[in-house]
């Protein structure tokens, strides 16, 4: 306001959106109630990946990779590969890269919010039945628990079995 900048944290605001350009879709962004590991309940922001009776939501967080050098094939590197560097004094020294990474929950329509691993039987134990069902549709559609748009699509199954 005014040429003022604010800043507001999660116990401040209930939502908000984000529409970064014309070609990417809103983001939305919940304040939501979140227990640490002591019990404690206190506001964070997730985004909301697929909304219904029980919901994807994401945290984002920067996350590192440590690579080695060492027996890099070279075939195919340029010079924007940071991996590349032709100088044999360079071989076997670690490359530390940092990433967007995502923490991926889902939210039953209690307001409970799971965390969901990184495995196939991880992100079943989170939901509550039909695992046979779901398990049935992963092998199905050959789903990848690594991909955000796979549990979407996982998410978005539940929904319909559970109506």
């Amino acid at each position: 306001l005014n040429g003022k900048i604010n800043t507001y944290n999660a116990s401040q605001v209930v939502f908000f959106s984000i529409k970064p350009n014309e070609e990417r879709p809103k983001r939305l962004f919940y304040s939501l109630p979140f227990r640490n590991e002591t019990g404690y309940a206190r506001p964070k922001f997730f985004e909301v990946i697929t909304q219904g009776e029980v919901s994807l939501i994401a945290r984002e967080y920067i996350a590192t990779q440590t690579q080695s050098t060492q027996g890099r094939p070279w075939i195919g590197a340029t010079r924007f590969d940071p991996m590349f560097n032709p100088d044999p004094r360079w071989n076997n020294v670690p490359v530390t890269r940092e990433f967007l990474a995502y923490k991926l929950f889902i939210v039953n329509p209690k307001g409970d919010i799971r965390e969901l691993g990184n495995s196939k039987k991880e992100v079943l134990r989170a939901f509550d039945g039909y695992q046979s069902d779901l398990k049935k549709y992963i092998k199905q559609e050959k789903l990848k628990m690594e991909s955000i748009a796979d549990i979407s699509m996982l998410v978005r199954y539940y929904n319909k079995l559970t109506s």
